[in-house]
């Protein structure tokens, strides 16, 4: 009989050190410093601001977090040579590291280049759409989806839409000879066309459109780049998301 009740304590010991060891790994797995990357233009390197653009919050809200900013001003989704690091593709290509989390946005530099001056005419491409892709701002982009997800496949992969260029914004910057509704009109398209390919490859979309609520004066004088108090409502918005799950 004594036997048999040492048997029973030693099963109960076992069982209680396996379950005091599964939450202490869980304790660890939350505990584990997490790494989240950076990919993108301006919007996302914070042009402008000293203290930089959503790295620096990120880090400030996100404490045992690593966060690399492989963003940088000027960037377009549209590839000319291949060689320059800005074009986001390759800032995709020489990413290092084992990221978690992956933020990445893309596009207003491709839209606005249409109609401020910004591109060259051999970096001009019509956006396209995602039947369409063949030598478009969409086709491109859809390599820069394929190659995040190809060289980190286990990665989260979201997108941000920082193109929160009002109609008005659009209206103050456009030259008086170009057509500021073909560039609203561009945007628009964009919009339309990254959220049907956010669904073909499964990437979250971050909807940050309740940033809108918040009045021009977060916008630098170019009423298209963000001051530096708007990067932390953005940080907010942005990790409110993750924590809820309230993306698409």
């Amino acid at each position: 009989m004594q036997k048999k009740y040492i048997i029973i304590i030693v099963v109960i010991v076992i069982i209680f050190i396996a379950i005091l060891s599964n939450i202490i790994d869980d304790e660890k797995n939350k505990q584990k410093k997490k790494t989240i990357a950076l990919i993108g233009d301006s919007l996302v390197a914070g042009y402008g601001n000293e203290e930089g653009g959503l790295k620096n919050y990120l880090s400030k809200y996100l404490s045992n977090t690593k966060i690399i900013d492989n963003s940088e001003s000027g960037s377009t989704i549209t590839n000319n040579t291949g060689e320059d690091e800005i074009v986001i593709i390759n800032q995709v290509k020489s990413l290092t590291g084992n990221p978690d989390i992956i933020f990445f946005d893309g596009g207003i530099n491709d839209i606005i280049g249409y109609g401020f001056g910004y591109l060259e005419d051999n970096l001009k491409k019509e956006i396209g759409s995602v039947d369409n892709t063949e030598n478009t701002v969409i086709g491109d982009f859809e390599k820069t989806i394929i190659e995040l997800k190809n060289r980190f496949p286990n990665a989260e992969l979201y997108y941000l839409p920082l193109i929160l260029m009002d109609d008005e914004s659009i209206r103050i910057n456009a030259e008086p000879e170009e057509d500021a509704e073909e560039i609203i009109n561009r945007r628009e398209s964009f919009k339309n066309q990254i959220i049907l390919l956010c669904e073909k490859y499964k990437i979250n979309y971050v909807d940050v459109s309740e940033f809108n609520q918040y009045d021009t004066t977060l916008k630098q004088e170019d009423r298209l780049h963000y001051k530096e108090e708007a990067y932390e409502i953005l940080a907010k918005i942005i990790i409110e998301k993750l924590n809820t799950n309230d993306v698409r």
